[in-house]
């Protein structure tokens, strides 16, 4: 049996979510908490979404810090990790565009 994603109304309103913070205003303050029982989508949605997107993807973890949050992007990215991590990361989401890919 082939595995489909079947375009759900979550899915629509997850779209539409992620639409209307693009026309908001600050980037680093565009968030969206996506919440649900378990089983019930959330984690599939979001990875089909990020792969149409060509999202960078991380999984948030209970009680991380902001510091944990990046270098956990700066691994996805395959970024240098170190003392400058928060420049190194600015620097190469610019170089690639990748601003424009984070969700």
């Amino acid at each position: 049996m082939k595995k489909h994603f079947v375009r759900t109304a979550n899915l629509e309103a997850l779209e539409l979510g992620v639409d209307m913070l693009k026309e908001c205003g600050a980037r680093e303050a565009r968030w969206m908490l996506a919440t649900g029982r378990p089983g019930e989508g959330k984690t599939t949605t979001l990875y089909h979404l990020g792969a149409k997107l060509n999202a960078i993807f991380v999984t948030a973890h209970q009680g991380w810090r902001p510091a944990q949050m990046i270098k956990a992007l700066a691994l996805e990215m395959k970024v240098f990790v170190g003392r400058d991590a928060d420049a190194n990361l600015g620097e190469a989401l610019a170089a690639e565009g990748a601003e424009n890919r984070l969700i």
